[in-house]
């Protein structure tokens, strides 16, 4: 598979990525906009601090968590070259709730638009992310993977 996207070329094959043509590990951590006193309105000095942590850390990739994430940390994920993965509403869905046309994807898809409209142009984002943490109906095969060709 590969991938132009704001002037790189991302390229995966089974065994490796590589972005413009050099090979990349991606080291990074899952970011929740949860913080003490301010919860899910971070200050811009909360926004800066992680960014910094991130970097301390030799961080090159971030996983928002489960919703579209505030755009000023986009826009510090674009300054600082951080790659994102950025992800629509979507912890604990099950096969039922996909199924579901009536309630649960009639709002799935407006997550789905909101999160397209806040972060489509942003040269960090690398992943979509959509239905994350599914919560599998039984599995026959438990020991079932996903293999990317």
């Amino acid at each position: 598979m590969s991938k132009a996207h704001n002037n790189s070329n991302a390229s995966i094959n089974p065994n490796r990525l590589t972005i413009n043509s050099k090979i990349v590990k991606l080291v990074g951590w899952n970011h929740h906009t949860q913080f003490p006193v301010t919860a899910a309105s971070p200050t811009d000095a909360q926004l800066d601090s992680d960014i910094a942590i991130l970097k301390k850390g030799n961080a090159n990739y971030v996983r928002g968590a489960h919703y579209p994430h505030d755009p000023r940390m986009i826009d510090r994920l674009d300054e600082a070259g951080i790659m994102f993965w950025s992800e629509a509403l979507g912890p604990s869905v099950s096969e039922k709730n996909t199924k579901d046309w009536d309630f649960f994807m009639k709002y799935q898809l407006i997550q789905m638009e909101e999160m397209l409209d806040n972060a489509m142009n942003h040269a960090s984002i690398f992943t979509w992310g959509f239905f994350n943490e599914a919560n599998p109906e039984p599995n026959p095969n438990p020991h079932l993977t996903l293999t990317l060709t």
